[in-house]
C-alpha cells in the first residue's frame, strides 16, 4: 500500500536534490565569476559641473536626500557609494567623492559635483571644467586631496588646448563670440569656463561691454562649435573676419 502523499514527498525529494546542486555548482560559479569595479572602471577625462541650492534637499537617485555640504557625486554608471578620485586638469587640484546619483544628463560631461566638492577644485567659479576621475586610492576618505600626487604626465595633458590660435600670419580667421557682460568679472569667469574645455577665449571692450570671444581658423571652426555645444555654450555670435 503507497502511503498517503509519497509522490508528492518524491517530488519534493527532487526539487530539493536540484536545489543542492545548484547551490554546489552556481555558487562557486557566481563567486569565479564576480567582476569588481576596480576590474571594469578605467579613468575618464571630460567636463564636470555641479549642483546646489536648487536641488539641497531633494532625493538623489539612491534615496538618499542631496546635501550639497556633502562630498557626493552624481555619476551616469558607477555603483551607489563608490569613491571617486576628480582632478581639476587646468590646476591639478583634486577632490575624492562618494557617489550617490546618477547625472549629469548633458551631452559631453561625465560628473556632477556638489556644491561643497565642487568649491575644492574651483569648479563653483568656472561652472564647468576638464578634468579626470579614476577610483579613489584605497583607504582614502572623502573630501580634499593632495593635488602634488596626482600632477603627473597624464593629468598635465590637461592643459593642452583642443584647438590651437590661428598665428600672426592667418589672413582669414573665425571669430566665435560666446558672450557680453558689463560686469568684468563675469567675463574673466567665462574665460577660466571656456579654458577648462580646451579653448583660449579674448576679453574685448566695447563701451560698457566686455564682449568673450574665441578665434580659430576656419578649418577649425566646426570642432570649437562642437566643443562649445557639448559645453552648453548653446548662444553665440560667429564671423569669419580678414586681416
Amino acid at each position: 500500500m503507497k502511503k498517503p502523499g509519497g509522490a508528492t514527498n518524491k517530488v519534493y525529494s527532487r526539487v530539493g536534490l536540484t536545489a543542492c546542486l545548484a547551490a554546489l555548482f552556481i555558487a562557486p560559479l557566481g563567486a569565479q565569476t564576480a567582476v569588481s569595479v576596480q576590474d571594469v572602471f578605467k579613468p575618464e577625462t571630460g567636463i564636470a559641473s555641479w549642483y546646489g541650492d536648487k536641488f539641497h534637499g531633494r532625493k538623489t537617485t539612491n534615496g538618499e536626500f542631496y546635501d550639497m555640504l556633502a562630498m557626493t557625486a552624481a555619476h551616469k554608471a558607477l555603483p551607489f557609494g563608490t569613491l571617486v578620485l576628480v582632478t581639476n586638469l587646468i590646476d591639478g587640484r583634486c577632490v575624492v567623492v562618494r557617489i550617490n546619483d546618477r547625472g549629469p544628463f548633458v551631452a559631453g560631461r561625465i560628473i556632477d559635483l556638489s556644491k561643497a566638492a565642487a568649491a575644492h577644485i574651483g569648479l563653483d567659479r568656472s561652472g564647468l571644467v576638464r578634468v579626470k576621475i579614476q577610483l579613489a586610492p584605497a583607504g582614502i576618505a572623502v573630501g580634499p586631496y593632495p593635488n602634488s600626487q596626482l600632477m603627473d604626465t597624464e593629468a598635465r595633458a590637461g592643459y593642452v588646448p583642443a584647438i590651437g590660435e590661428p598665428s600672426a600670419a592667418a589672413t582669414l580667421v573665425v571669430r566665435i563670440q560666446v558672450g557680453s557682460y558689463k560686469d568684468p568679472v563675469y567675463a574673466g569667469t567665462a574665460v577660466e569656463n571656456l579654458a577648462s574645455i580646451g579653448l583660449k577665449a579674448v576679453v574685448e571692450k566695447s563701451g560698457v561691454y566686455h564682449r568673450v570671444a574665441v578665434y580659430t581658423l576656419p578649418e577649425d571652426r566646426l570642432k570649437a562649435e562642437s566643443i562649445l555645444d557639448s559645453a552648453g555654450w548653446k548662444d553665440r555670435l560667429v564671423k569669419e573676419l580678414r586681416r
